[in-house]
């Protein structure tokens, strides 16, 4: 049960909640996972993991390429 949102802010923490969901779900990731590493990047004061496949793919690829330096 939901009762919707009592602000404008919390309407767009909810349709942004919504969108990485619905972002994860068609890339076969877990949402869960996704926003656990999301607060740790916040935390640690780094950049939040994207949701742009082909940018995650690209930046695995270049620690790949850092880590075998």
């Amino acid at each position: 049960m939901s009762f919707g949102t009592q602000s404008k802010s919390g309407s767009r923490y909810l349709e942004r909640l919504l969108s990485v969901s619905e972002t994860c779900r068609l890339q076969n990731r877990n949402v869960y996972e996704y926003l656990i590493k999301a607060m740790e990047a916040k935390f640690a004061s780094r950049p939040a993991p994207s949701l742009l496949h082909h940018v995650s793919m690209a930046l695995a690829a270049l620690n790949l390429s850092k880590q075998a330096r």
